[in-house]
């Protein structure tokens, strides 16, 4: 294996709800991870709070989220054609009204069918052609616009938005109005549709919106940097970066023994590991902690023990303010201790 390997764990820390709700349901196990003591004695610095500011450091030269363009970016990794346009996400999400304010769910709560996505993304095209609005999709998640000119709108990214009042999220700009106006529009379409009748029917919850997020065009090659030679990732954003870089991309293994016996271990890799990401969007601690506890003793500590076993330096982003270098030496900083409290990352 390369001599440096970069290991990115959205989620691994948080953020969690807050301090007092969320420590108060910590199972043991999860103090009694290893892995708090590893970090607890890696040489720790200042980095990223915020998952694609991290992919942002890692992989562009501005880390400006802002201007970050997650639908390109997604769209790239989906194996799509971005051409010279700027793109913008409209992903299929529930609101559900809660006193005087919605609340949004994803995909992830939606289970949506790709043929459920093709028929709605087709009911819309039709009724939006006059206005050269056109939705495509690469997995039934994930839907996407091509806007022919520039748009003055700035917007909130869904993984912000789950499980809160959208109010607060509501797009910006100029042209905000005009985008707002779409939704609204499109969120009376989608009531109308068989495919949410149908999924109705069935105890599912309907598609009965979109949400526009992730605005910008793919940065100019000599925007993009990296050292990585290859890159391990199953989230489209990732892979967009791996693509745009040129760089290898493959499928994170569900098996750490293939990895870690794979022929070609040569150079900097990097292991995008996101499996725990979208439990925080919910500030679900009970399944959070499952998930990392799981990761944990599959993943991460089986490859920080090799990593150590194998001088192998370990760059380790769990995307809550804080980068970890991890090596092999590190286990004779004894005098460094600490828990889960000193790298769970909360929102109060």
């Amino acid at each position: 294996m390369s001599a440096v390997l970069t290991l990115v764990v959205p989620g691994c820390c948080g953020p969690l709800p807050e301090k007092s709700a969320a420590l108060k349901y910590l199972q043991p196990a999860l103090h009694q991870l290893p892995l708090w003591k590893s970090l607890s004695r890696a040489h720790r610095t200042p980095a990223a709070a915020n998952y694609h500011q991290q992919l942002a450091a890692l992989f562009i030269c501005s880390d400006d989220n802002h201007a970050f363009p997650h639908a390109a970016l997604d769209l790239l990794g989906e194996g799509g054609s971005t051409e010279d346009a700027l793109w913008l996400h409209a992903d299929p999400v529930c609101m559900q009204a809660d006193m005087d304010h919605a609340i949004l769910f994803d995909a992830q709560s939606l289970q949506l069918a790709e043929h459920e996505a093709d028929q709605l993304i087709a009911e819309l095209n039709a009724h939006f052609s006059q206005d050269d609005i056109s939705l495509q999709r690469g997995s039934a998640a994930n839907w996407y616009l091509a806007l022919n000119s520039h748009s003055d709108i700035s917007t909130s990214t869904l993984h912000e938005v789950v499980g809160r009042n959208v109010n607060q999220f509501m797009p910006t700009g100029s042209d905000a109005q005009h985008w707002k106006r779409f939704m609204n529009e499109s969120q009376m379409l989608l009531h109308a549709s068989e495919v949410n009748q149908q999924r109705e029917a069935r105890g599912h919850l309907p598609v009965n919106s979109l949400w526009l997020w992730g605005e910008g065009r793919l940065p100019a090659p000599a925007e993009s940097k990296t050292t990585f030679d290859r890159v391990l990732a199953n989230n489209a954003c990732a892979r967009g970066l791996a693509k745009l870089n040129g760089v290898i991309c493959e499928t994170v293994p569900s098996d750490l023994t293939a990895f870690l016996n794979a022929r070609d271990q040569s150079g900097h890799i990097c292991v995008v590991l996101d499996d725990l990401f979208s439990s925080t969007s919910y500030a679900d601690v009970a399944v959070w902690q499952e998930k990392l506890i799981a990761l944990s003793e599959t993943w991460l500590q089986p490859l920080l023990h090799y990593a150590a076993g194998n001088r192998i330096t370990v760059q380790f982003y769990p995307c809550n303010g804080s980068a970890y270098c991890l090596r092999a030496s590190d286990r004779y900083r004894l005098w460094r201790r600490g828990g889960i409290k000193d790298h769970l990352r909360l929102d109060v």
